[in-house]
């Protein structure tokens, strides 16, 4: 795994982040690269639980251009495995049980404020939300209850150049939508005998 490189006269380290909220910035600056089949954008919506009638907040959504696919995305920084336990892993099982139909009409806007077509986004209405975890470097304990939830994962590791700028390094990338079938290009070859 590349740990530094050198990038128009910067050096790039690993940094870790201080913050969710600034990694979600860099994560949604750099959407077109790690996601360039689909929206992504903040998103605090809540959900309800099915069984506790818990409420549970969202960070983040993603939704296919083609708006057949879209994830809840809960973002986490990885830090000491009692933390992982008693924080981020109820709150995973509190999404992958919550009742997220409540803000599909809001998500529905978003993307056709993104350039989505209405009416693809308006499937959005009859189609389930799935699950994401978003994370800043591997961790074992993480990828094992993302599974447990049926979670997908996404591992960005953040670097520092000594000139200020960031950049991520992809780890691991389990969810990454495919094109709309009409961006397509499909090319016929002519038989020869």
């Amino acid at each position: 795994m590349t740990t530094e490189f050198f990038y128009e006269s910067e050096h790039f380290m690993p940094k870790n982040i201080e913050t969710e909220e600034h990694f979600e910035n860099l994560i949604v600056a750099n959407s077109d690269m790690i996601f360039p089949h689909a929206f992504l954008f903040k998103f605090k919506g809540v959900g309800i639980t099915r069984t506790t009638d818990e409420r549970t907040h969202a960070d983040m959504c993603l939704v296919s251009h083609d708006c057949t696919q879209w994830w809840i995305i809960e973002v986490e920084l990885v830090k000491t495995p009692s933390y992982t336990i008693e924080q981020i892993q109820p709150q995973i099982a509190r999404q992958a049980d919550a009742d997220w139909s409540r803000v599909t009409k809001d998500v529905v806007k978003r993307v056709v404020g993104m350039g989505a077509k209405a009416d693809d986004a308006n499937q959005l209405h009859d189609i389930e939300p799935k699950f994401m975890l978003l994370i800043d470097d591997i961790d074992n304990l993480m990828l094992e209850i993302a599974e447990d939830h049926d979670f997908k994962v996404v591992a960005m590791k953040p670097l520092m150049g000594d000139k200020g700028n960031f950049a991520l390094i992809p780890l691991l990338q389990q969810v990454n939508p495919k094109p709309p079938e009409e961006a397509i290009i499909r090319i016929q070859r002519d038989v020869i005998d």
